[in-house]
């Protein structure tokens, strides 16, 4: 799972699309998304609280 998810991340970047995750609450899951090589993938400044975060941070910088 988190091997393909890692190169879909790649596979998307490559052609221009911004990937990000929101809302990795429980510490396990955090364990897991580092030990699985996924933050590598995705970057630690790629991971948020909300998505709302997430939106505000990396959504379109000139809204219509």
């Amino acid at each position: 799972g988190a091997k393909i998810l890692a190169d879909t991340v790649a596979r998307l970047r490559a052609r221009g699309v911004d990937v990000a995750i929101a809302r990795l609450e429980s510490v396990r899951a955090q364990a897991s998304y580092v030990r699985q090589g996924l933050e590598a993938a995705i970057g630690r400044d790629h991971r948020f609280h909300s998505v709302d975060e997430a939106m505000r941070a990396l959504g379109p910088r000139n809204p219509a």
